[in-house]
């Protein structure tokens, strides 16, 4: 099975953008993912199952294209669409994501 790692820092658009599983944003925002793009950070929730975390991770990237390309213009239901659609894509080619190289931030702060 193909394995795409999921690394530390992705660098896109010209910028360094953190990549951090969270313990605490499901519960402080109600979201398995939020893209922060005042701090350039990609948050996932810690505490989602590993094919959430996956769609979620393509959901957070298909915003940071929408972002960084398209001046935010994609709403919420074509960004999920959009990223649904492509992670059947890849699920069905076989690929997974390995999550393994990312800490958990805990504290919320980050």
């Amino acid at each position: 099975m193909p394995e795409i790692k999921v690394p530390k820092v992705l660098p896109f658009g010209g910028h360094d953008w953190d990549i951090e599983l969270d313990g605490v944003i499901g519960d402080k925002y109600n979201k398995a993912g939020i893209l922060d793009t005042e701090n350039l950070i990609l948050k996932l929730s810690s505490k989602s199952l590993p094919s959430v975390l996956s769609a979620t991770l393509l959901h957070e990237l298909v915003h940071l294209i929408d972002w960084t390309f398209l001046g935010e213009r994609l709403s919420e239901s074509e960004v999920s669409s959009f990223s649904n659609g492509l992670y059947l894509l890849l699920t069905q080619l076989g690929v997974t994501f390995d999550f393994s190289e990312l800490k958990e931030e805990r504290d919320g702060s980050n």
